[in-house]
């Protein structure tokens, strides 16, 4: 029955149209530069790249796409305008408020960053954990606020540790050398809160437990290979080396000149 109606109606739309078919050859080979994307996608990217501000969407729709694909990019602008408020909040606190909106204009400024946020990497989220666990060290070394210093400290590197892996742990042995030439051996104990520290390698542990319990030990065994070992490989460093010479100095151009001036 399907298939009588089918052809039934393929020959009604013969008679009263004009059907012309053209065979395509084979699709050419893509170039590296080449991007598959669907309609949708692109008029998404297309608003963003012209600095789209307002978006109305009705679900159900062969648009609802474009909605959802606009509305998760709002939390990682989010992260990145939280991350902006944080260094200004930390610059006040541990030098002046102008020293701290000069520090946020700088990140603000910095272009691969901000376009991180507008395409949904999660570069973004790490920055803004670390920015928070760097800060509450900071306020530890210099003094003040000692007791939420170790809660931002040691929560933001848990959170940081689940956005984006081990990688998060390199902050942590810059900021240890830093309060021991500050502060010696004397006060390691307010370094290592005890329910600081527990609360934040927890919350950091517990994605990789929900990773290895969702998707078995061999997703949570790629995944640490491929932070600890593929990631850190000499081969890697060589092969992104130059590309790391150029990029580095255009991404930090903001912080070189403060620092040059």
């Amino acid at each position: 029955g399907n298939i009588r109606a089918f052809d039934a109606g393929y020959a009604e739309g013969e008679a009263a149209f004009k059907l012309d078919f053209t065979e395509l050859g084979p699709a050419p080979e893509s170039s590296s530069d080449a991007v598959m994307m669907n309609g949708n996608t692109a008029i998404v990217e297309g608003c963003l790249e012209a600095g789209v501000e307002t978006f109305f969407g009705y679900p159900i729709t062969p648009a609802t796409t474009i909605l959802e694909m606009l509305a998760a990019r709002l939390p990682y602008v989010a992260a990145g305008a939280l991350t902006i408020w944080l260094i200004a909040w930390f610059g006040e606190r541990l030098a002046s408020r102008d020293s701290g909106r000069l520090a946020a204009m700088c990140l603000a400024a910095c272009l691969p960053w901000m376009l991180a946020g507008l395409r949904t990497i999660p570069d973004v989220w790490l920055t803004l954990f670390m920015t928070l666990s760097a800060g509450g060290f900071l306020l530890l070394i210099n003094g003040t606020h000692r007791d939420l210093g170790p809660w931002l400290a040691w929560l933001g590197l848990g959170l940081a540790m689940a956005t984006k892996g081990m990688v998060a742990l390199l902050l942590f042995p810059a900021l240890a050398v830093a309060w021991w030439r500050w502060h010696g051996d004397a006060v390691w104990r307010e370094l290592f809160h005890r329910p600081a520290v527990m609360a934040g390698l927890g919350l950091g542990l517990l994605w990789y437990a929900a990773v290895a319990i969702r998707l078995g030990p061999s997703a949570l065994l790629n995944f640490t290979g491929d932070q600890l070992q593929a990631t850190l490989t000499a081969r890697e460093v060589l092969n992104h080396f130059f590309g790391y010479l150029v990029y580095l100095p255009v991404a930090l151009m903001p912080f070189i000149l403060l620092g040059l001036a």
